[in-house]
């Protein structure tokens, strides 16, 4: 189960928790201001939780509202990308659905990892089963630590002249 199910379970359990405890503190006597204060709530929805009966919370939580996203019209184009070239990352998909399609929204890139991840899930498209990157170690170099010479070179925007900066490193 992913964590939006269960952070949404968790909240569901937290607001049956909290109606029957301000329903235990009205039955005690306390008034709407009393209990919110003790409970940390505002008034409002004190009584608001004292309206609903037991079967209208339970109503209330099973409906669950759906947001459309802002990337769900791309989401057969990522699909088909990913069942290709599953190996991608979410920027390089990002910068290919840039090029495809200009009226993409602006959106972070965490919002493209996030909704390639989703897909990911959804399609079974994972990376794994992928070959493994394997590095190598580069062999040791004769020098050892002598000291170098590093050199650049770039031209004056103003003269037109070539510039060398040199540096000496020793360590």
């Amino acid at each position: 189960m992913n964590r939006t199910k269960d952070a949404y379970r968790h909240q569901s359990n937290n607001r049956v928790i909290m109606w029957y405890k301000i329903r235990e503190l009205y039955l005690k006597g306390f008034n709407k201001s009393q209990i919110a204060f003790q409970l940390g709530l505002h008034r409002s929805t004190v009584r608001r939780y004292l309206k609903m009966d037991e079967d209208t919370l339970t109503a209330k939580l099973q409906h669950r509202r759906r947001y459309p996203r802002i990337l769900d019209k791309y989401e057969s184009y990522v699909c088909d990308v990913l069942s290709r070239y599953r190996f991608l990352s979410a920027s390089q998909i990002h910068d290919w659905m840039k090029e495809q399609y200009p009226d993409l929204p602006v959106v972070f890139g965490k919002t493209v990892y996030n909704f390639v991840e989703t897909v990911r899930r959804k399609y079974n498209l994972n990376k794994e089963g992928l070959s493994k990157r394997v590095y190598e170690k580069m062999p040791d170099t004769p020098t050892g630590n002598m000291p170098r010479w590093i050199s650049e070179k770039a031209a004056c925007p103003h003269t037109g002249t070539t510039l060398s900066k040199f540096i000496f490193l020793s360590w």
